[in-house]
């Protein structure tokens, strides 16, 4: 059993990194040795070891009725790295200023979202942060990342080292040195806005722009059943980002998003 292995058998596959964990288990003389192919909790201290175990735990969970005797370390591994996470990521949260965002309702993955998408209105992330994200792709929780502030080339191939994920650049169409930009832009993928979340659409003089774009693109901004069809024509995007085109009443709306995969299937397959 190698390292990723036992962390996923004995946390779930909740543990972000096994290095982490050896480095809070020795404060209490916990540590692990691979022995025979299988990973083995060993003890280099003077008490009981399960008492030293039991200590450990409790240093995560004061409140818990458990006792030394009715204590197993393999069984509460899964606890400790929750407990790890959901700390990390509210110590990442306060870092910034911002009140702790996990929630014990939610989901691994909905938290470091609900952490990411706080984490992504600024206008820098700490590199130790950034080393935490990292961890997170290594984990397989996400393989996309899309930016949407003023990142340059450095700044996505810094990126794009760190966590091997897909990156998608978002830019607007201004004038023609944006496309100049655009066009030497090192994300995988651009995508082409009016706004953040502006929800007006494209002018004849944005178009005409985004016709000068030499590469793949995803085109957003305002996009809806009226305009759809026109804008596949005029553009031939890669892909379309569509958001308040398909909703009702700031809802998602299942008619409007039937009708918008219609003209989009038929512009395309012409079914």
């Amino acid at each position: 059993m190698n390292n990723n292995e036992f962390i996923n058998k004995y946390t779930d596959g909740h543990c972000l990194s096994y290095l982490e964990f050896q480095v809070v288990a020795k404060k209490y003389g916990i540590y692990f040795e691979k022995i025979n192919n299988d990973i083995i909790v060993c003890y280099d201290g003077d008490e009981d070891p399960k008492v030293a175990a039991f200590r450990f735990y409790k240093t995560f969970f004061p409140e818990t009725t458990l006792t030394p005797s009715d204590f197993d370390l393999i069984i509460h591994l899964n606890n400790f790295h929750m407990k790890f996470l959901r700390d990390k990521i509210n110590e990442i949260s306060q870092k910034y200023g911002m009140p702790p965002v996990y929630k014990a309702s939610m989901s691994i993955r909905e938290n470091v979202l609900s952490l990411l998408n706080t984490l992504k209105t600024r206008y820098a992330i700490y590199r130790e942060d950034m080393e935490f994200i990292k961890k997170l792709f290594d984990k397989g929780l996400f393989d996309i990342i899309q930016l949407h502030g003023d990142e340059d080339n450095e700044y996505i191939k810094n990126i794009r080292a760190l966590t091997k994920g897909y990156i998608i650049k978002a830019h607007k169409t201004e004038n023609l040195s944006s496309i100049d930009k655009i066009n030497s832009c090192v994300s995988d993928l651009v995508l082409i806005d009016t706004g953040k979340g502006s929800g007006i659409s494209h002018s004849k003089e944005s178009i005409e722009l985004i016709k000068q774009i030499k590469r793949e693109y995803m085109l957003a901004g305002g996009i809806n059943d009226e305009n759809i069809e026109y804008l596949l024509k005029e553009l031939s995007p890669y892909a379309v980002d569509i958001s308040g085109g398909a909703e009702t009443n700031k809802r998602k709306d299942k008619d409007k998003i039937k009708k918008l995969i219609d003209i989009v299937r038929k512009e395309k397959y012409n079914e």
